[in-house]
Formats: C-alpha cells, structure tokens, sequence
C-alpha cells in the first residue's frame, strides 16, 4: 500500500543524519498521516496525565513535541484531515477523551504565554511570523478539544475572567489576523456554538451562530447556506465578525 501512494521520495545527509521528504500520489494518504501522528501524540499525552494523576507531585504535560506539530498551520487548511481526526479521538473510551480535553485546555491556557527552549527549537519548516505561531498552536488546541469532548463552555476556555465574551473576540481576532484565509474560513466553518450564561454573565458559547443568524439578515433569507453564506460573510467583514452580536 505505502509503494503504491508514495510515488517520490528524496534523501539528503545533514549531520551525518538520513532525512527523507515524500510526496503521494492522493494527498488524503498523507493528511491520514498527520491525523495518526498527531492522535498518537494526544494519546502519549493522555498516558503521562493520567499515571502523573497518582503522584504526589504531579507533573505538567511536555508538549514540546506537540507544540513542533501544530504550530506552524491550522488544522482546518484540510477539512479531510479535521475528518480524520475526529473519527480516530471518537475511538477513545469516554474517560479517555474527558483527559484529553482537560489536558488539551491546560495546555491552551497556557499557549499564548512565551515558552522555553526545547529539543524541537530548530524545526522550522517554513519561516513563519512570531505572532503566527501561538495563534496556530491555540486555535489547534481548541478544535482538538472540542473534537474530543463533543463540547467546551467559555468557563472552561476562561475560567479565570470575568468577561469571557471579550476574551474570546480578542482571541478571535489574533486568529482572524494571523491564520491563513483557508484555514480560518474553514476554522470558522467547523464549530457550532450555542449561547451560555453563567451567573450573569454572558458566555461566547454563541458567538459564531450568532453571527450566522446575522449573515443570513444581511442576505435577506434564513435558508442560506454553504458558498453563498461563505461569500455574504466575506464581502460584510469585519463588521460582522468583530463586532458584539449582544
């Protein structure tokens, strides 16, 4: 099977090191790829969390190698490999996913803050902006959470605010401002929220649908869908997305 999707492959020595690149013949082999490598780094993950759980000194979660893979592209720029991912976490047990998505929120409350060296410092396989890269890494974190959980509130996004509506924009805007159109577009597309409150205060669990519902008064009809709710959205931005749907 590998033979007959993989129709090149190149070789190069650096460091007395062998590094190899492929390129398939069906990109959905290779987006399959990513969503198994980057399953079986959650599933590690889930591992040290849950034998770390027992210890009188628990331990953070070393997402070094993680961060590496998911901070340089949003997921969403291959709505096949979003599929991927969400069938291969819905084969966890229940208990395994809630870990999971505790594991993966620590990590997101953590993932705009600077970080320290690591062995995977030199992976760098484009040139990508200083911004760009914990934009990536969180919007990664939240879809992977979602995906595992079936659902996360805005506490549970930002437990400690007050104004978690207002947390969520300005989060909403670094990932408007530094993921790639594709991915954002696709990002955006993926998630349907529903609104929340909590103890007065509003939640930005609806949000998105929100401004859905507004797309669609803009274009003078519920029933829009698909490309042309796409192009309404596109052609009224900002305005529709940054500003408070409240």
């Amino acid at each position: 099977i590998g033979r007959f999707f993989v129709i090149h492959d190149a070789q190069a020595t650096r460091d007395s090191t062998r590094l190899k690149t492929y390129e398939f013949l069906h990109a959905t082999f290779g987006e399959y790829l990513i969503a198994r490598l980057v399953t079986r780094e959650l599933a590690d993950l889930v591992d040290t969390a849950t034998r770390s759980a027992t210890r009188s000194r628990p331990a953070p979660p070393d997402d070094a190698f993680l961060h590496a893979l998911l901070s340089f592209a949003p997921l969403t720029l291959r709505g096949t490999v979003v599929s991927f991912l969400s069938d291969r976490l819905r084969m966890l047990a229940s208990a395994e996913r809630n870990v999971l998505c505790g594991v993966l929120l620590d990590l997101f409350h953590h993932s705009l803050m600077p970080r320290h060296e690591t062995s995977y410092e030199n992976y760098q396989p484009y040139q990508i902006s200083l911004p760009s890269r914990p934009a990536h890494y969180s919007a990664n974190l939240v879809l992977l959470a979602v995906l595992a959980a079936g659902e996360v509130t805005g506490k549970q996004l930002f437990p400690q605010s007050i104004q978690p509506v207002q947390d969520w924009r300005r989060l909403a805007s670094l990932w408007r401002s530094q993921l790639p159109e594709n991915g954002w577009d696709n990002f955006v597309e993926t998630f349907e929220l529903h609104r929340g409150w909590d103890d007065d205060h509003r939640l930005p669990a609806d949000w998105l649908s929100n401004v859905i519902r507004r797309i669609k008064d803009v274009g003078g009809r519920a029933d829009i869908e698909g490309p042309e709710l796409v192009r309404i959205a596109r052609e009224n931005l900002p305005e529709l997305m940054f500003a408070d749907p409240w």
